[in-house]
């Protein structure tokens, strides 16, 4: 729909912000400088669109919904600490990756294409490999 309104001249490109269309990267413009303060942001910008995933029922287990909200928070207050543990926000942003990705894979299976879910998991797998450039792995 919204390519074709693109490709007909009724939406202008330029009246799109690219973060109500997608899911994505919100704060970060290059992902080869970006900075702790923005990886936080982004965190905590997907933590709010995970918040909207649960509320709409898109996770199947419950349990993976709190792990996936806990290894993200726990990332966010991390890189809020004067000298973050680069090590832990890596390996809780990992985890939280790992958990999106496997949630969304099922619910592609199950057939549930449009669910927000599936549009998380490369947001959280681009925040990782961010933390793994700014932090190392």
């Amino acid at each position: 729909e919204l390519a074709k309104a693109l490709g007909s001249g009724s939406i202008k490109a330029d009246s799109i912000e690219a973060k109500n269309v997608v899911a994505g990267l919100q704060f970060i413009a290059d992902p080869a400088q970006a900075t702790p303060d923005e990886l936080r942001q982004e965190i905590a910008a997907l933590q709010q669109q995970l918040a909207q995933a649960i509320a709409a029922g898109d996770f199947e287990n419950a349990g993976d919904a709190e792990d996936v909200q806990s290894d993200l928070a726990a990332a966010e207050k991390e890189l809020a600490a004067p000298e973050p543990q680069g090590s832990r926000v890596v390996r809780k942003l990992k985890a939280a990756t790992e958990i999106l990705t496997e949630s969304a894979g099922t619910a592609q299976a199950a057939g549930k294409v449009g669910i927000a879910l599936i549009k998380l998991a490369p947001v959280a797998a681009a925040l990782y490999q961010i933390a793994v450039k700014l932090f190392g792995g």
